[in-house]
């Protein structure tokens, strides 16, 4: 079995033991209007995997669940109603991941540290806050195209630095709700992104409110 599509109206769980067998699995689609779960090593060494695509309700996805992918270049995840959390080692030794895609109309929390890897593309969107971690796409020499879309934003440290070929950036601002909408991000979160040369802000009323040692905000009235 190379192409796996799986489409459920319940919860749906995968395991390590769920595709033992498949070791030939190259693309896999779970679609749920319920809840999908993803567990530690849950496709740990399928080394054919290249695409993953998960579309559902709400989503729960553990520590090393893509270890040892090394085949893997695309990922995409997309919750309706609840959270999406990326946690470290999520992808670890997954160094062909091109392609990375998380959205939900709630919170987005990337802890995950793709140092080195072979990212060219990050899709971000959140309806409520987006949290990037420490250090999160440091290094990725590759990545020239981030997009992100959210109501808030917070940058941890150095997300983006030494990101050689980083050349477009590009952040919408939305918010359809009484609450304010703004960015948090460190001085070194562009450190060394010698190729930057289109940063885009969009949104109603951006307009930088404050900088504070090595702290910036950036905030919109609605």
């Amino acid at each position: 079995m190379s192409f796996l599509i799986i489409k459920v109206e319940q919860d749906i769980s995968v395991t390590p033991t769920t595709f033992q067998f498949c070791e030939l699995l190259i693309c896999v689609e779970i679609t749920s209007t319920s809840k999908i779960i993803i567990s530690k090593n849950a496709f740990d060494r399928r080394n054919f995997l290249e695409k993953v695509d998960f579309r559902c309700n709400s989503i729960e996805i553990e520590k090393e669940a893509f270890l040892n992918c090394s085949s893997l270049s695309s990922f995409c995840v997309e919750s309706m109603e609840k959270g999406v959390f990326i946690f470290e080692n999520t992808f670890s030794k997954c160094s062909s991941l091109k392609s990375f895609k998380a959205a939900s109309s709630s919170t987005v929390s990337i802890d995950e540290k793709f140092e080195n890897f072979s990212l060219e593309f990050v899709f971000l969107i959140s309806g409520k806050i987006l949290t990037i971690g420490n250090d999160c796409f440091k290094r990725c020499s590759k990545l020239h195209d981030i997009n992100i879309k959210a109501q808030a934003v917070l940058f941890g440290q150095k997300q983006f630095s030494y990101c050689a070929c980083l050349r477009r950036f590009s952040i919408e601002l939305i918010n359809e709700s009484e609450q304010e909408s703004f960015i948090q991000f460190d001085v070194n979160s562009f450190k060394n992104t010698v190729c930057l040369n289109e940063t885009i802000l969009s949104g109603d009323k951006v307009r930088i409110e404050k900088i504070n040692g090595n702290q910036g905000v950036i905030q919109t009235n609605y």
